[in-house]
């Protein structure tokens, strides 16, 4: 008997359908890109049914019956012709593959109209019925029992917040990179994104809010946050090739590189990027999903990037760059165009493939004689540490000098004070023993959509910390308690740390890690900062608590304490 089979077409539909329809995420984007390679200027997504049931309408160029009944075909569709378009590509979708592997995994239905209305009907891949509609120029997909027919891809589905979650995400990146389009989702009859269509400066306060705007600086590849944008997650970090969200390493690598230095350690930047390429040198096919690209010659890709935004940053430092909340409406297709970056064949600039790419230097690690002092380094002092040592003063308002017999310490104000308040923290919160005020007028703070989802769905976790919190209009929420601690910084700044960390992680999966993330990040915000000023009395009791508490190294494991002795400072001296 033969061991080898031709697969029927019902299991094979299927099994494509998994590389481009793995969630409903990925058929949400496939759906949204095809309405804006129709030429779509308004797309309506709604979801319900736990995700399972979606449905996305459009006003664009619409199909007739006749590309209606082949639109669900394998490999039916209008973007290329030959081989050689593959690297030409210009549209979202090319391969012809996502209402064909749509219609695999669910029920759908397809409306459509360019003269006249047409719909057709599909389970499970095949067409058993057509007819004549009443309706808008434009396409409607309608999506029901996704995964009806396919049991095990229903079982790994994640919980219906991760879902709706990574849906809103792949909505407002598609959003952002067409801010002519007006884009609406509704998930369970509830607005979550809503734009104008009114060009990228309201399209970034519209998804963002009006002080994320104020906080990004234009450029001629796109926009720039400043310093006070830091955030926890890469998920800030929007590049678009040739008017496509995707991920490349080497044009991220470029951004961080580009920040060295700008932001505090473990944060990374705010940044909206749009990379048009020449077609020939990047390549999108490397995956059905697109969401990885590759370039003909990295190293370049890395000079050019870098090179530019460490341009437009410089430029920021010095104050030349306009701020973003000029007045001025600017549309992304009139920003300054950047050239396009030419296959490495043509190019004047040439680099050799194993040419070593510029990379930040690192700091040079302290010699025995300068050492960082760690748990073991010194025994807790119940005592006063300077009934035998001296305070000296304070330098560059971030670290303070004390004279010991043998040697001198450097203490980081920041570091030493977050040490301090995170075990103040940490055992105030383990023994359910944070105390809450009353606010007198409750502080409204504005999140970001997902962030606020996260919020209302964890209002226990903030409690337990010491906020309460509830819901307001729009993406706002209010603060109507707090904890009480001594806080350098402003509750809303702390509550949007909190509220940035929740919505990035896996409450259920990694509740203990996330609540020693969240003790972590509330010392960190409260603690003074480089360039506060503080009392040299202030500081000294800060030390002495530290030297109580006897651990010299900061939640994240950065060392607080640098000695340098005395023999070296005589052996530097030549004594």
């Amino acid at each position: 008997m033969n061991k080898i089979k031709i697969l029927s077409r019902e299991v094979s539909d299927v099994i494509a359908a998994g590389e481009v329809v793995d969630n409903p995420s990925s058929l949400v984007k496939e759906l949204v890109e095809n309405s804006l390679d129709a030429g779509a200027s308004s797309v309506d997504i709604e979801i319900s049914n736990n995700s399972r049931n979606i449905l996305v309408r459009d006003n664009g160029s619409g199909m007739s019956l006749e590309d209606l009944e082949i639109c669900t075909q394998r490999h039916a569709t209008s973007k290329i012709t030959d081989k050689e378009d593959l690297f030409n590509i210009s549209t979202y979708g090319f391969r012809g593959e996502a209402l064909s592997s749509i219609a695999a995994v669910s029920r759908m239905s397809v409306s459509s109209m360019q003269e006249e209305g047409y719909r057709i009907y599909s389970d499970a891949g095949n067409i058993v019925g057509q007819e004549i509609v009443s309706m808008n120029k434009g396409t409607e997909v309608r999506i029901e029992d996704l995964f009806f027919n396919v049991p095990a891809r229903l079982k790994f589905m994640r919980s219906i917040e991760n879902e709706y979650s990574k849906i809103k995400a792949i909505v407002l990146r598609e959003a952002l990179v067409n801010p002519d389009v007006s884009v609406t989702l509704k998930v369970d009859n509830k607005v979550k994104i809503k734009t104008s269509g009114r060009g990228i400066e309201n399209t970034i306060a519209e998804l963002f809010g009006v002080n994320i705007l104020k906080s990004l600086n234009k450029f001629n590849m796109g926009f720039l946050g400043d310093t006070s944008l830091q955030k926890s997650t890469k998920d800030y970090i929007f590049t678009y090739f040739n008017g496509r969200f995707a991920k490349s390493n080497i044009v991220d690598k470029a951004i961080l590189d580009s920040y060295y230095t700008r932001l505090e350690k473990g944060k990374y930047p705010f940044v909206i990027l749009f990379l048009e390429v020449d077609p020939k040198s990047i390549d999108v096919n490397v995956h059905p999903s697109k969401k990885v690209v590759k370039f003909t010659s990295e190293p370049f890709m890395y000079r050019f990037v870098r090179s530019e935004l460490s341009k437009a940053l410089d430029a920021i430092d010095r104050k030349l760059v306009t701020s973003a909340m000029s007045g001025e409406v600017i549309d992304v297709k009139k920003l300054d165009p950047i050239k396009p970056v030419k296959p490495l064949s043509s190019s004047s600039k040439s680099f050799t493939s194993n040419e070593k790419i510029h990379e930040a230097e690192e700091f040079k690690k302290p010699q025995d004689s300068m050492k960082g002092l760690d748990n073991k380094k010194i025994e807790p002092n119940t005592e006063d540490y300077f009934a035998e040592n001296r305070f000296v003063g304070q330098i560059f308002r971030s670290f303070s000098i004390v004279e010991c017999k043998d040697r001198i310490e450097l203490y980081d104000n920041h570091i030493v004070q977050e040490r301090i308040l995170y075990e103040e923290i940490k055992e105030k919160y383990y023994n359910n023993n944070i105390v809450k005020q009353n606010l007198l007028v409750p502080i409204k703070i504005a999140l970001l959509s997902k962030e606020k989802d996260a919020v209302l769905s964890n209002l226990d976790f903030f409690n337990n910390f010491g906020f309460e919190v509830d819901d307001f209009e729009g993406k706002d929420i209010v603060l109507r308690a707090v904890p009480l601690f001594s806080f350098y910084d402003s509750y809303a700044n702390i509550f949007k740390d909190l509220a940035e960390l929740i919505s990035n992680e896996n409450i259920k999966e990694r509740i203990k890690d996330i609540r020693e993330e969240a003790i972590i990040t509330m010392s960190c915000r409260q603690s003074i900062k480089a360039g506060d000023a503080v009392k040299d009395e202030e500081m000294k009791s800060i030390i002495n608590k530290l030297h109580k508490i006897g651990k010299y190294t900061c939640p994240h494991g950065r060392n607080i304490i640098v000695e340098l002795s005395k023999s070296y400072l005589y052996k530097m001296f030549k004594r």
